[in-house]
């Protein structure tokens, strides 16, 4: 597929280049999409506020690092905490368990919360960005290996 480059007018009402398809279609597809979003600049500006304003709220301690990994990291942080907390609540609701899973129900309560307090209280930048992928599922991961030797033990039965 061939680019060209289109100035596109943004809500945030910057005008900013952009490579869009060559195809008549794809292309006012595209320009029709961009031209609804605010520009990539004030869209990293939003995005970071809102993630300060998260850290804020959720208490989190500051980031070290650069000012660039920080800002960076603020945001990879609050997007993954969101998830992770997201899938915590899920996952630790009462009719989960059946009677008798008293068990599992405690393993999975207790690594939900000490995974969920490793996420919220790293504070290097530089593991932000690192584990910017692998940390969506690090509450995941947690749950699985505090489970698998119960449900091994049950199947052993």
């Amino acid at each position: 597929m061939m680019l060209s480059t289109s100035k596109i007018l943004h809500t945030c009402g910057h005008e900013v280049p952009h490579a869009l398809p060559s195809s008549p279609v794809e292309r006012r597809r595209r320009e029709a999409w961009l031209s609804e979003r605010p520009c990539p600049a004030c869209w990293r500006i939003a995005e970071r506020a809102e993630a300060s304003s998260r850290c804020a709220t959720w208490n989190l301690p500051p980031l070290e690092g650069t000012e660039d990994e920080k800002a960076w990291a603020e945001v990879i942080r609050i997007k993954v905490i969101t998830h992770n907390r997201e899938y915590h609540a899920r996952v630790t609701r009462e009719d989960n368990f059946r009677d008798g899973e008293a068990d599992l129900k405690a393993a999975v309560q207790s690594a939900a919360d000490v995974s969920l307090a490793h996420l919220q209280n790293e504070t290097r930048a530089a593991w932000w960005i690192q584990n910017r992928f692998d940390a969506m599922n690090h509450l995941k991961r947690d749950l699985l290996a505090a489970v698998t030797p119960i449900l091994e033990a049950r199947r052993g039965k």
